[in-house]
């Protein structure tokens, strides 16, 4: 079970869903515009058509100290 949160400037919605993927937060925004906060999880990919999609800056961090 995933729980997604989604913030706006007056209102904050969840959502439970059995899926991380990126058809969940799609369905959920509809046609609406903005920006998209989430990691680098390929299934968020779909997300990148909404508008701007930025990534979480943990993940290329971890990923850079672990080159050998």
């Amino acid at each position: 079970m995933f729980i997604w949160a989604f913030v706006g400037r007056s209102l904050t919605g969840y959502k439970l869903a059995l899926s991380r993927g990126g058809d969940v937060p799609v369905s959920v925004l509809g046609d609406s515009s903005g920006a998209v906060l989430c990691d680098d999880y390929r299934g968020y990919d779909p997300l990148a058509k909404k508008g701007a999609r930025f990534r979480c800056s943990t993940h290329p961090v971890r990923k850079r100290r672990q080159l050998p």
